[in-house]
Parts: structure tokens; sequence; C-alpha cells
């Protein structure tokens, strides 16, 4: 995480009414899915339960796993 990261979380705030903390990792996760589809190594998984970071993890297509929510047989299935 750097400066630009910070920055570039900014937008996210706004965009999907999340809190500061919420952007920065949401930013980081959608920056770490990009370059795992770019050199194929599969995909990332947002694993949270905070209500309003899965709803905006769900609006950036991101796959998501809520413990609070996701049965074992769910969580087994994400993970392959």
């Amino acid at each position: 995480m750097n400066d630009e990261d910070i920055l570039n979380a900014i937008p996210l705030i706004i965009t999907h009414n999340i809190n500061s903390s919420d952007a920065l990792h949401l930013h980081i996760a959608l920056r770490l899915q990009s370059l795992l589809q770019r050199s194929k190594q599969g995909s990332l998984v947002l694993v949270a339960s905070d209500k309003r970071l899965v709803r905006a993890g769900h609006a950036e297509g991101l796959l998501i796993l809520n413990p609070e929510e996701t049965s074992a047989t769910e969580i087994a299935a994400l993970l392959r």
C-alpha cells in the first residue's frame, strides 16, 4: 500500500457509501484481483462480514466470503 492506493480509494467512499478503511481494503482487493486476472493465477476472494463492504465488493464484481452467512459447503466451493 502506498500514497497512490490511498488516493485511488477515495472515490470508492462516495460511490459505495463506505468508510475510508473499507474503501482502502476494497481498492487493494480490486488491485490484487486485477493482477491475478492478468497473470491468470486465479481469483481473489474477499473475506468480510461488514454489510457495506460486502455490498460494495459485490457491486465491484468480487467474490465474497461472509463467514457470518456462508455455510461450510459454500466456503469449500469458493476456495477450490
